[in-house]
């Protein structure tokens, strides 16, 4: 679940990248974007090559850990953070790096959401979803709400895209359904719990085709 605002980031508190736990960006990318899940408990930022993640009640915020970019180069352009995603639950966070056309998955360890894993494929390594056309693959993000295996990437470049993909913890990935448009269609992409996905084109950010089809998880 993406959102814009984060209502629960107490300003009394968290009022300098010190106290957020980002002292360490230096190139004003803290906040590139963000999500919550659905009770309001547990929300990430992105920045440069970062995701930092945060617990929250009704009346504090505690800074919880800090994903960072697997790509090890550290020269490689990337825009890791520049587009997250959580479920509902705030177990499973989804990371778009369209510098490289990957989106990684990442699973909490534990309740706190302090320790965090990259997903594994089938043969138990640590791996990322790619597309079968790169082109700003990651651009967007999302996971569906009830089911943290299933996943949206807006692919919005020269030959815009969207991909459906499952992909359950310890298994291959697959994709599910490919969607084409024009006009950078894919550069926002959303899914939710029921069977149904909405991705806009960029022509004076009006254009929003939803998508709830019979059989929606068959390519």
């Amino acid at each position: 679940m993406s959102e814009e605002l984060i209502p629960q980031l107490y300003p009394s508190e968290y009022d300098n990248l010190s106290m957020a736990g980002a002292s360490m960006i230096t190139d004003s990318t803290f906040g590139w974007c963000s999500a919550i899940n659905n009770t309001g408990t547990v929300f990430a930022i992105g920045a440069n090559r970062k995701v930092f993640v945060y617990t929250s009640n009704a009346t504090s915020t505690t800074f919880r850990s800090i994903i960072s970019d697997p790509e090890g180069n550290p020269s490689s352009v990337t825009y890791f953070g520049s587009t997250i995603a959580i479920d509902a639950a705030g177990d499973t966070l989804i990371i778009g790096s369209r510098g490289n056309n990957r989106a990684y998955v990442f699973d909490t360890i534990d309740k706190n959401r302090q320790n965090w894993t990259q997903r594994k494929n089938n043969f138990g390594s640590p791996s990322y979803i790619s597309p079968q056309f790169p082109d700003l693959f990651g651009a967007s993000v999302d996971v569906a709400d009830d089911d943290d295996t299933r996943f949206i990437i807006g692919n919005p470049g020269q030959y815009p895209k969207v991909e459906i993909v499952s992909w359950p913890k310890d298994s291959a990935i697959t994709l599910l359904t490919m969607l084409s448009g024009t006009n950078a269609f894919g550069y926002s992409c959303k899914m939710r719990c029921a069977p149904r996905i909405s991705a806009s084109s960029s022509d004076r950010l009006k254009r929003c085709r939803s998508f709830a089809p019979s059989n929606p998880w068959k390519a």
